[in-house]
């Protein structure tokens, strides 16, 4: 299954590079301009990505501008001086997944390579620049940028995903060092595939997250490569954004895609369990998916099995991205989008009941109910044309056997919430609410020395709590700009941190989503920032091993903080 970040999302941002979001880290939208105005910088180097609904998708860079274009286009914008030989600035624009965070026009390098990474760290320290590592920008919060940063901001973008590649394949080892640009790299080298879930486990181990596998690269810091030699692994597989990754990191356990042992098979289904619970499915196959549109009762389904040859009735595909009926919006959907966007928001209760009744059709249509393939074309299901949507994101941890009763209290409370709000003529989600049962990081899964725990991570263990073995990720989405979704967020994330001082679950936020929420913006709570957040990642891990090791490790290789973003600056001062 893919990361809890890839989600099959039905959104977009606004149609036109005019009114693209504010730059602030909210969801609200500025108005378009008035005619007449001469076009910003952010707008001439966004046109070249806008368009129609259905072409605003995308992980592609929003514009780029020469430096030769840039002194016509933006003549008071003068470029990076003195950067390191061979490193050429362009002016670009960065825009989130949802298009809720945009800047107007940055300046950006793209490196090739460990030498040209160290020697723009130097640089930067040297110029009092700061460097922001930027991949394809699939993500919510602000950790690279505010929003609101230009060409003059001394805020550098670093591209990762052309020149920072170099993917190996160990066959003796049977492992793959993946650079850190390659999004799809080493997932098909001969007869090699990464080992992603599901897999072979014991019941409650089999369920984690990649990240247990990776062994990490070193970080550069300001000094030449052979002062590098520090490691601190566990800092530094999840670090908000608070440093570069340059160099591979190693992968574990790659799997021979013609071993039908090591096949998969997923089904997926909508409706009613008829007595089958979700306990009995987790069972079954180790982990599941449950994507309940609003304002509806039967959900959709997804679980995953390795069985040792193809279940009667599934149908093979040697493919991923098979469920094209949640890519290509028929009118229908986008004539509701964008009368909510509009303003029409009592549209939500059709919205959501028109995107179940076309993934119940499509589903049967398609014939991708049961499908038979190999993990990756199973698992891989959100493609860069997918339309775009606001997200919360959290990790609860829970004892396995107490599922049910969790997943029952979550949806619960987010149908009384919805309720509420619509008794009010409110509909601040629009999105359907997504739910992940998983287990947690377990280094001991994976055939790598040295595999370790992100200190980081949602899902790290807690060592004094071994019964809390179980997660669920939680995702609520809901169009960017809808009127009260922050306050909705706020609501929840409050019952959220409420309900963990039970002792029963623990809750971490997810990075990439949103948390930290007020009832007008997103990561603006200071004391869920500075207080909650780092007492979830420091409650019953030993000495050593907490947030405040985490952040004094990244402090130590960062000291003069060219990493770091304003909400960074917060979170880890």
């Amino acid at each position: 299954m893919a990361l809890p970040h890839d989600l099959p999302n039905v959104s977009l941002p606004s149609a036109r590079p005019s009114s693209l979001p504010s730059a602030r880290p909210t969801s609200r939208p500025t108005p378009p301009p008035s005619a007449g105005r001469t076009p910003s910088r952010r707008a001439v180097l966004a046109a070249g990505a806008a368009g129609s609904v259905a072409a605003l998708t995308g992980w592609s860079v929003v514009g780029r501008a020469t430096p030769a274009e840039a002194a016509a286009l933006a003549p008071t914008l003068l470029p990076p001086p003195g950067l390191p030989a061979g490193l050429v600035p362009y002016l670009t624009v960065y825009r989130n997944w949802s298009g809720a965070i945009t800047t107007d026009a940055l300046w950006a390098v793209t490196p090739l390579g460990t030498d040209a990474i160290v020697a723009l760290a130097n640089w930067a320290h040297a110029n009092g620049w700061t460097i922001r590592p930027r991949g394809f920008s699939h993500n919510w919060s602000p950790l690279t940028v505010t929003g609101g940063e230009d060409g003059s901001s001394r805020v550098l973008l670093v591209d990762t995903t052309t020149g920072l590649l170099g993917t190996q394949v160990d066959r003796a080892a049977r492992t793959v060092s993946v650079g850190a640009g390659d999004r799809r790299a080493a997932a098909r080298r001969g007869d090699l595939r990464l080992a992603i879930q599901p897999r072979r486990r014991p019941r409650r181990r089999r369920v984690g997250r990649g990240a247990r596998g990776v062994r990490a690269a070193d970080l550069p810091a300001h000094r030449p490569p052979d002062r590098c030699a520090a490691r601190a692994p566990r800092a530094r597989l999840r670090h908000p954004g608070a440093a570069v990754h340059h160099r591979p990191a190693e992968a574990a356990l790659p799997q021979r895609h013609d071993d039908p042992r090591e096949r998969a098979a997923g089904r997926a289904g909508v409706g009613r369990s008829h007595g089958r619970t979700v306990a009995s499915f987790l069972d079954q196959s180790g982990r599941m998916e449950i994507i309940l549109f609003p304002f509806t009762k039967t959900p959709w389904l997804k679980v995953w099995t390795v069985p040792p040859w193809p279940p009667l009735g599934s149908r093979p595909t040697v493919l991923p991205y098979n469920y094209a009926f949640a890519d290509l919006l028929p009118k229908p959907i986008t004539d509701l989008v964008e009368g909510i966007q509009r303003g029409n928001v009592s549209l939500a209760p059709t919205f959501g009941a028109t995107q179940l009744s076309i993934v119940q059709g499509g589903l049967l249509s398609s014939l991708t109910s049961d499908l038979w393939g190999s993990a990756k074309d199973l698992l891989l299901y959100v493609r860069p044309t997918t339309l775009r949507v606001t997200a919360n994101g959290y990790a609860v941890l829970y004892r396995r056997a107490d599922v049910q009763g969790v997943l029952h209290e979550i949806y619960t409370t987010y149908t009384t919430l919805v309720d509420r709000y619509a008794a009010g003529g409110r509909y601040p989600m629009n999105g359907p609410l997504e739910l992940r049962v998983t287990g947690l990081d377990q280094p001991g899964d994976v055939a790598i020395p040295g595999a370790v725990e992100p200190l980081l991570s949602a899902v790290r263990r807690r060592p004094d709590r071994p019964d809390l073995d179980t997660a669920i990720w939680i995702d609520v989405l809901t169009l960017p700009g809808t009127p009260a979704a922050e306050e909705f967020y706020t609501e929840l994330e409050q019952w959220l941190f409420g309900r963990a001082g039970a002792g029963d679950i623990d809750v971490r936020v997810e990075w990439s989503k949103g948390w930290a929420y007020t009832p007008t913006a997103g990561w603006a709570d200071r004391e869920t920032i500075t207080g909650t957040i780092p007492r979830s990642l420091t409650t019953g891990q030993p000495a050593g091993a907490d947030f405040a090791s985490a952040r004094a490790t990244l402090a130590a290789l960062d000291p003069h903080r060219i990493y770091r973003s304003p909400l960074l600056d917060l979170l880890l001062p």
